[in-house]
């Protein structure tokens, strides 16, 4: 009996922690967390902050034409082809880093599997980047084509200002430790 009391606690105790983990299904909170994406909040709101939404035109993208980023390795071609300064979700300035990817593998694959980029600006490695918003290369980054397949993707890094130049650096993955990276300074203040 002692047994079958402590199993039913138990059975209790855990259907209690899966309840209080599962996902909140009120889609009107999402929906105003992404329209407050780019709001700034300062410590001075202890009270419950009203939505603001700053209305913004997105920037072109800016290109640059002595682009020397363009590896080509067995697996794939990557191929640099612009960016565009915006705002991570904090409202941090954001690099968004626009490639062309073409997949030469014999499985799908994306371009996050089989390239790596790093920025750096002032020395340092940036951050990658989170953004909220509307943009078709970003959206394009985590999804897989088929061989012989090009689509231009998008990667976000959170820059440390926007009066400083920033250097990318690409690799392959598979030639990850017996190559040097390819890269390219790029002038973001013009």
């Amino acid at each position: 009996m002692k047994r079958r009391m402590y199993a039913l606690l138990l059975s209790c105790a855990i259907a209690a922690t899966l309840g209080a983990c599962g996902g909140d299904t009120n889609t009107s909170s999402q929906s105003e967390s992404a329209s407050t994406a780019s709001a700034i909040v300062t410590p001075e709101a202890t009270s419950t902050p009203e939505p603001t939404e700053t209305p913004t035109a997105t920037p072109e993208p800016t290109t640059d034409p002595a682009a020397p980023i363009d590896l080509q390795v067995d697996d794939g071609f990557f191929q640099y082809l612009s960016y565009e300064i915006l705002q991570d979700y904090d409202g941090n300035p954001l690099i968004m880093l626009h490639f062309n990817f073409t997949n030469n593998s014999d499985q799908s694959a994306s371009a996050q599997t089989l390239f790596y980029p790093q920025v750096f600006q002032n020395g340092i490695e940036c951050d990658f980047g989170f953004f909220m918003g509307d943009n078709a290369a970003y959206d394009n980054l985590s999804k897989e084509i088929q061989p012989g397949t090009t689509l231009e993707v998008g990667f976000p890094y959170t820059l440390q200002d926007t009066t400083n130049s920033v250097t990318v650096e690409v690799q392959a993955m598979s030639d990850m430790f017996t190559s040097d990276p390819v890269s390219q300074v790029i002038d973001i203040t013009q």
